[in-house]
């Protein structure tokens, strides 16, 4: 039996999505931070990005200098989601130098969290 793991992401609130890259310079011989851009972020139902969510496919994340890529979605990004509580749905993160990143995060969709 296989053993899945997952970060939760709760209908009603905003939801952080941050990747760290790296690039290897030959140059150099090491890995540093990649500050390009091209990084996007999409959700699907599978794990392959078949299946997609609608209103969330191939958005642009931001960077900085360390070679942090991030987007934070709204409540109103993430609309489509209640329908989707109990379930597993899957963040992809493509793109990067010569479009080799590809980063899956399973997501399971959970009823809201409210501040106490």
């Amino acid at each position: 039996m296989a053993v899945m793991t997952y970060k939760p992401i709760y209908v009603g609130n905003a939801y952080l999505v941050r990747s760290y890259v790296e690039t290897y310079v030959p140059a150099d011989d090491a890995y540093e931070p990649y500050t390009g851009g091209g990084i996007l972020v999409s959700f699907a139902r599978n794990s392959d990005g078949t299946n997609p969510i609608t209103g969330l496919q191939n958005l642009a994340m931001d960077t900085d200098a360390s070679g942090v890529f991030h987007r934070v979605l709204s409540p109103a990004e993430l609309t489509g989601l209640p329908a989707l509580v109990g379930q597993v749905i899957y963040q992809i993160v493509t793109g990067g130098p010569y479009n080799g990143l590809r980063a899956v995060t399973a997501l399971k969709v959970s009823q809201p969290r409210w501040a106490q």
